[in-house]
This record gives structure tokens, C-alpha cells and sequence, in this order.
């Protein structure tokens, strides 16, 4: 199968974490160099490691000194917090495996819900926001749902439905079934409720 094309964003945020790795990497390598130095041994120049990881001595320095990358001063201008994001991917991939994906609004409503729990004082969560979020984690993407069948939106009666109904009533609501054991009712991955197309997240 074709892969999908990535968007800018996820170029973007792929590039930023490159660069950070580097970054990471390159700090790691200077601090040994320093401390070759303090016991009199031979040891690298700042240029040349700078120049082997291909970043800027004076972000090496300033990282080493203690001080933020872009990245991580972006981090804490974020609405959700690195740990919070997760929770948020993990509920979207957990939603998909049981064939009940999530669009963007309810992802929205989602991280919506975790911010005034726990960032009441940041501003609300909009549906650029979704898309930021989506290429911070490549994992994620959306597609679009796959709507009713005719064939099969014929075949629906009142006396289908009621016999559902009362399907679900007996093995589900008698039961107290919890709702993270309730699956998606087949094999097309259509959210229940609706009958036609929309942005879904896929995994």
C-alpha cells in the first residue's frame, strides 16, 4: 500500500525533533569534552563538534549552561502538557481499536476537557489546535468514514430497530456492560449514529 504523503506540519515537527536530537546528542558529546579537559587529556573543540552534529556552538553552550532549546520554551506555552497529549493520542487509539474512531470534533471536545480540568487559565482548545496535534504524533492521521450502504439503509424498519434495541437492553444495559467493552457494531468502522462521511481518526 501507498504511504500517505506527510503534511508541512509533520515535516516541521519531524525536523524540530531531528535538530533537538542533534542538539541532545551534540551537549552529551561537549560535557565529555569538558571533562577530558579537567583531568588533562585531549579533548575536542566546541567548533568541531559543532560542526560534526551540524548545530550552532552557541545553542551547544547555552544548552550546556542550562538553558531551553525553542522547543522546550514551546512546551510550556502548550495547552496540554507532553504527558497529557498522550493520554489524549492513547484515548484516540484505544477508540479506534474498538472501530469506534474518533472525528476531530470529539478529539477537540476531548483535549477540550482535560484543559479546563487541569489549565483553566489558558485559552479554549480550537480545531486548529486538533491539526497541530495530530502532526505532533505521526502515529495519528484522519480519513474519511465510509457512509450507510443503501442496500443496507433499505433493509432498516421500526421493528428492526426495537428488536436491536431490545438486543442491546438485554445483553448490554441488564448486564452493565461497561462502555469501554462496547465494540463498533461491524466491520466498516462506522461510528454509531452516523450515516455518512466524515474526518475519523485512523491508526
Amino acid at each position: 500500500m501507498v504511504a500517505r504523503p506527510k503534511s508541512k506540519l509533520q515535516k516541521q515537527h519531524e525536523a524540530t525533533e531531528d535538530r533537538e536530537r542533534h542538539l541532545k546528542a551534540a551537549v552529551e558529546k561537549y560535557r565529555e569534552q569538558v571533562e577530558r579537559k579537567a583531568r588533562g587529556e585531549k579533548s575536542r573543540s566546541l567548533r568541531n563538534i559543532a560542526e560534526e552534529f551540524c548545530v550552532d556552538k552557541m545553542a551547544i553552550l547555552q544548552k550546556y549552561n542550562g538553558g531551553h532549546t525553542i522547543q522546550e520554551q514551546n512546551a510550556t506555552k502548550q495547552k496540554l502538557t507532553a504527558a497529557e497529549e498522550k493520554a489524549l493520542a492513547d484515548w484516540v487509539i484505544e477508540r479506534c481499536s474498538q472501530a469506534l474512531p474518533p472525528n476531530r470534533i470529539q478529539i477537540r471536545l476531548h483535549a477540550e476537557h482535560i484543559r479546563q480540568q487541569h489549565h483553566p487559565d489558558k485559552d479554549s482548545i480550537g480545531d486548529a489546535w486538533v491539526t497541530r496535534f495530530l502532526a505532533r504524533h505521526p502515529t495519528l492521521s484522519t480519513g474519511w468514514s465510509r457512509s450507510l450502504d443503501t442496500q443496507r439503509a433499505q433493509c432498516l424498519s421500526p421493528n428492526v430497530v426495537k428488536a436491536w434495541f431490545d438486543t442491546v437492553k438485554e445483553g448490554v444495559v441488564d448486564d452493565a456492560v461497561p462502555p469501554e467493552c462496547i465494540w463498533g457494531m461491524d466491520e466498516t468502522n462506522c461510528p454509531r449514529g452516523n450515516l455518512g462521511k466524515e474526518r475519523v481518526a485512523k491508526i
